[in-house]
């Protein structure tokens, strides 16, 4: 929620401040006899209740939970205040990808972790077509002799 509110400041969504979190602890908490109690509570449900019907339906667009990829599988994205967010998945998955992906209505660029068929980091990017085009060739070649039974284009 924070960083959508960073990313379009003119709409004035809440950004839960200090005062803000205090009076939806205060609600979290609301009926607890002790601290396993609050294990139970609906902490997301309370802090979306927070928000305009109208204001969740643009958090919810701006800040998506995954991406959909080329490939057909969806690249879970991950937020924090502050920093661009973050995507991760196999180099194959983005081989029909156009452009570099995007949240925020194409605001804001996905920093990309690409993995090698182990799911082991093998380049993290913000310009995926300059990464197809310029570091992809030597990328291919060293995975290619590694791993020869997955596909390399």
């Amino acid at each position: 929620m924070r960083c959508v509110a960073a990313w379009f400041p003119e709409r004035g969504l809440i950004t839960y401040d200090a005062d803000d979190l205090g009076v939806l602890a205060a609600e979290i908490a609301q009926g607890c006899a002790r601290a396993s109690d609050l294990d139970t509570r609906p902490v997301l449900d309370i802090f979306r209740g927070a928000l305009s019907w109208d204001e969740q339906q643009f958090v919810e667009r701006a800040a998506p939970a995954a991406l959909a990829l080329a490939s057909g599988w969806k690249m879970k994205v991950e937020y924090a205040e502050g920093k661009p967010p973050r995507g991760r998945g196999k180099i194959q998955d983005f081989y029909d990808f156009v452009g570099h992906p995007t949240v925020a209505g194409g605001r804001v660029k996905v920093v990309l972790e690409l993995l090698g068929p182990n799911r082991r980091p093998v380049q993290v990017t913000e310009d995926l077509p300059g990464f197809w085009e310029r570091l992809y060739p030597e990328v291919k070649k060293e995975l290619k002799r590694r791993y020869p039974r997955h596909e390399w284009r």
